[in-house]
């Protein structure tokens, strides 16, 4: 992103996008570190290279998949529920 496309469109975001523009000064200074990214995918490719892909993928493929497969459904299930849902009737005393 260049700077020039970063201040031009500062003027549009609304008065409550104060991280937007933060961030986007952060970005326009070089300021955003990319070495966990880079650190990340070179530990990737080192196993890759070493060990082969079954390594790669039951190690680390695998789990994060399914750790973000069960992240989502309990993401849907929580906030696709009714509001006036019982799990449990109402107990009255007589």
């Amino acid at each position: 992103m260049r700077q020039e496309n970063v201040q031009e469109s500062d003027d549009s975001l609304p008065e409550h996008s104060e991280g937007i523009r933060v961030g986007r000064e952060l970005l326009a200074a070089g300021l955003i570190p990319w070495w966990p990214l880079r650190l990340v995918f070179s530990v990737l490719g080192a196993l890759l290279m070493v060990r082969g892909f079954s390594l790669v993928f039951f190690v680390i493929l695998l789990p994060i998949t399914l750790a973000s497969a069960m992240g989502c459904y309990l993401f849907f299930a929580q906030h696709s529920s009714r509001r006036d849902c019982r799990l449990l009737p109402v107990c009255t005393v007589a």
